[in-house]
């Protein structure tokens, strides 16, 4: 009996054994129904189920930020991470990705060792601060249950600019010397021969009307390609965009001969065939915001094929009926603040120029100029942190006109408005709150009130001492007159 009992034992430390090393999940007879037991390599053991009804483990999951602010057209990372109960991370499984406003690097994703993915989110371009939803979720399996978790974020809206360019032409090798400044396309293609490209293209924007301050989000150049017989849909190669040596160069003068040479790539776009009738936008952020913080009013840019199939390709040039080629910047203005010991950036973001931009804090009011083109749209979207200045409710007035109309959005952190208007000369724009930021900061209210106390305390002391000082006199005058 003893050895059977031996032999028992054994058998079922040698099924454990057989099941942790093959990672064995089983159903084992119960009393009462059955339980999977799930056996780990590590040897912790998981009850799945239990008399019949099949239950899973409950799970974790988390996003790295759960809230957020977020500008029009940036970017920014976020990371999931998944782990049981006890919070041991689980690996190599899906996280499924979703945004409700914009796009993600990826829509799914498996964990790694630490139980975390990552994505990168992209915000789009808005003209009002807009609400968005980040969500990981995980599906769930045959041993854990699903979950899912949320990350809310307000995307702040950038100001848009579109502008059209001052100047543009394409220029000929084979024809050195001639000016094409009227066309009403601007040209591309490659022939062979030293240099290989026949036709190249130049654009010039002026860019003097971004205002300052500002920071520019992004810039997109649009070109419209046009149909070139007898291609009935390609049109031809596709092209780089370079920047320029020197902004010097006309539209009516620009020859082969006397065109600036091209310095720098700024679009290196994939080879290959583009379609026709068709906007083709390019990046160009880079190179225009380094231009406008170096104070250069004026931005060229240079297109050549970067194909070899000697199509010949062409876009819209200015002086085309429709679908002109245009610049589309996104801006933001930040105003700094300063206060105590402390900096409060106020962000705005409009197409209109601002200026005399104030804080004023005994009025809890922020207020600035506004103009632009006469009988044109203008908004204004105002970023506010919430330690700076509070409404509740918020009053915005126009040219002391009261307005209703707003938008009002807020997080924990910072309260955002957004307001139209219509351009007439220049219009003063005032935002009053109901709450300011204290006169002295916190920080410095206690030794305030030390230097206050030790003032009190030595008036005290010297009209003390004045008094002690005139009762022996009054005393000497007694005792003489008695």
């Amino acid at each position: 009996m003893g050895r059977i009992r031996v032999g028992l034992v054994f058998s079922v430390w040698a099924f454990v054994l057989l099941v942790a090393v093959f990672g064995v999940v089983m159903n084992v007879p119960l009393v009462k129904g059955s339980r999977t037991i799930c056996i780990r390599a590590d040897g912790s053991i998981d009850l799945l189920a239990d008399a019949g009804t099949q239950t899973t483990v409950p799970i974790q999951l988390s996003i790295s930020l759960s809230s957020f602010t977020i500008s029009s057209g940036k970017s920014t990372p976020f990371t999931a991470t998944l782990v049981d109960t006890n919070g041991n991370p689980l690996a190599k499984k899906t996280i499924i990705w979703n945004a409700s406003a914009g796009s993600l690097s990826a829509i799914n994703g498996t964990t790694n060792s630490y139980g975390q993915v990552t994505v990168t989110y992209t915000a789009p371009t808005v003209d009002v601060s807009t609400s968005v939803t980040i969500t990981a979720s995980f599906a769930g399996d045959a041993y854990y249950s699903s979950g899912s978790a949320t990350s809310s974020g307000i995307i702040t809206a950038a100001g848009l600019l579109q502008l059209e360019p001052v100047a543009d032409a394409y220029i000929d090798r084979d024809s050195p010397d001639s000016n094409y400044g009227t066309a009403t396309t601007l040209v591309w293609q490659y022939t062979g021969g030293l240099p290989p490209d026949r036709y190249r293209s130049y654009l010039k924007f002026d860019i003097s009307s971004i205002p300052h301050p500002c920071y520019i989000i992004s810039a997109t150049l649009y070109l419209y390609t046009v149909t070139v017989p007898p291609v009935a849909y390609w049109t031809g190669d596709s092209f780089d965009v370079f920047s320029v040596f020197h902004d010097d160069w006309t539209e009516n003068g620009i020859t082969w001969n006397s065109a600036p040479p091209f310095i720098a790539t700024i679009v290196d776009r994939p080879s290959g065939r583009i379609p026709s009738g068709a906007w083709i936008s390019n990046d160009v952020t880079s190179f225009v915001r380094s231009e406008y913080d170096m104070g250069d009013t004026l931005v060229s840019f240079g297109i050549k094929v970067n194909g070899w199939d000697g199509t010949l390709t062409q876009a819209n040039s200015r002086e085309a009926a429709t679908n002109q080629p245009y610049l589309e910047i996104s801006i933001e203005m930040v105003f700094d603040v300063p206060w105590g010991e402390e900096t409060y950036p106020v962000a705005v973001t409009s197409n209109s120029t601002i200026t005399d931009f104030n804080f004023s804090q005994p009025l809890k009011q922020i207020s600035f100029n506004v103009t632009g083109q006469a009988e044109t749209t203008g908004f204004c979207n105002v970023t506010i942190p919430k330690s700076l200045l509070t409404g509740s409710p918020w009053t915005i007035t126009i040219n002391g006109s009261p307005i209703t109309d707003f938008s009002h959005a807020e997080n924990a952190t910072h309260s955002f408005l957004h307001f139209t208007y219509t351009h007439a000369s220049t219009l003063q724009i005032i935002i009053t709150g109901t709450w300011v930021i204290p006169e002295f900061p916190s920080a410095m209210l206690l030794p305030l009130f030390m230097i206050l106390l030790a003032i009190a305390i030595i008036l005290a002391k010297k009209k003390t001492h004045k008094r002690q000082k005139s009762k022996p006199r009054f005393s000497h005058v007694i005792r003489f007159l008695f």
